[in-house]
């Protein structure tokens, strides 16, 4: 809208908010009401059943509203898209935020039983690769997530890598919050995000219970919520951690980020994955923005920018005894945790803030 681009923004109403809001300057939201419960129900069937797709084309085909040029976020709705886009006219703009079908695999919900007869790995691949074909241009947040599109002899030219960057406008803190009083033996760890087991914090607490022979004072701040709760609590206390493990639990923004404004070392430790080897988690680059040192698993996207940004660590994925060595050799010495975090930090203030990447996006809908 800054750019005077006028964006009307589609969005499912489940809490009574009003049909049409300004929601800044150029900027509305469109909104129609689904209850919850048949939400739940129908939206697992948009690739069997036609019932939630036919409501999205009546939704935004009959809201009246006239646009240049459709964005689609997300590969579920693309069909959607496209064939609004083609009944309007307009250019079709798919935001594929992450390898769907590979999460397909990882996400609790589609991953067991009746969740795998809903989402057929096989007919969403083929899908996407219908859905990508289609589209004018195609959005990916990172270099590595193009990978399988090339070997599908799809042209490069096609693609344009946003990174879900953070807008430093709304972060907008100072760098003295970088560390400056370094106390090792009581050193504070954070993690901050979902607690899904490809999330890989099982690692990370078995991590400590190593660490802890050394470094009895070592705190891991765990901040979120997620499936594996429960299961990383009973982990917690079958290895005697209660008084170095602390479950947070899901905080508002603003108290998450002031906890890790507080902590000492980030952990990004997600398991291996097809999906985890093409995406990259936003917190990533809240963490180097906070200057905090980062130890993060060998996924191909973290290992690629943490070693490229000098802001921090490489462990192997799922391998607890490497990652407590890690952190160890980063214990050991204090005196680089202010130089990796000044290297993040600047990285992100140069590079990787929504200010950036936002141009590449308004590079798309200039060339459609």
């Amino acid at each position: 809208a800054a750019a005077g681009i006028e964006v009307t923004i589609f969005s499912l109403n489940f809490s009574g908010l009003p049909a049409r809001e300004a929601f800044a300057p150029g900027i509305q939201v469109v909104r129609r009401t689904l209850p919850r419960k048949l939400y739940d129900k129908i939206h697992t069937t948009i690739r069997l059943l036609p019932f939630y797709r036919n409501w999205w084309l009546r939704f935004v085909g009959n809201s009246g509203e006239p646009f240049d040029a459709l964005h689609v976020h997300d590969l579920p709705l693309a069909e959607v898209g496209w064939r609004l886009a083609a009944e309007q006219g307009v250019p079709f703009v798919l935001d594929l935020h992450e390898n769907y079908p590979a999460a397909l695999d990882i996400w609790e919900y589609s991953s067991k039983g009746l969740g795998r007869l809903l989402y057929p790995r096989k007919a969403w691949r083929r899908y996407e690769l219908e859905a990508v074909s289609k589209a004018d241009r195609v959005i990916l947040v990172v270099e590595e997530a193009m990978e399988r599109f090339k070997r599908a002899g799809i042209p490069e030219e096609k693609f344009e890598v946003v990174t879900n960057a953070p807008n430093l406008k709304k972060l907008n803190l100072p760098l003295q919050k970088i560390t400056k009083n370094f106390d090792p033996e009581n050193a504070k760890l954070i993690y901050v995000g979902g607690f899904g087991p490809h999330r890989g914090i099982r690692t990370v607490i078995q991590a400590m219970a190593i660490l802890r022979e050394k470094f009895p004072g070592l705190k891991l701040i765990l901040v979120g919520e997620g499936s594996d709760r429960t299961a990383l609590e009973h982990l917690a206390r079958q290895l005697a951690l209660e008084g170095n493990v602390v479950f947070k639990g899901w905080l508002p923004f603003d108290q998450a980020m002031n906890e890790l404004a507080h902590a000492d070392l980030a952990l990004l430790p997600p398991v291996r994955s097809e999906h985890t080897e093409t995406t990259v988690p936003h917190k990533l680059f809240q963490y180097m923005y906070f200057a905090k040192p980062i130890i993060a698993s060998d996924c191909a996207p973290l290992k690629r920018i943490v070693e490229e940004t000098g802001a921090g660590v490489i462990f192997r994925a799922g391998d607890a005894r490497d990652l407590a060595e890690k952190v160890m050799w980063l214990l050991e010495r204090p005196e680089l945790w202010q130089k990796m975090g000044e290297k993040g930090r600047e990285v992100v203030e140069r590079k990787y803030n929504w200010e950036n990447e936002s141009k590449k996006l308004l590079r798309i809908y200039e060339s459609v």
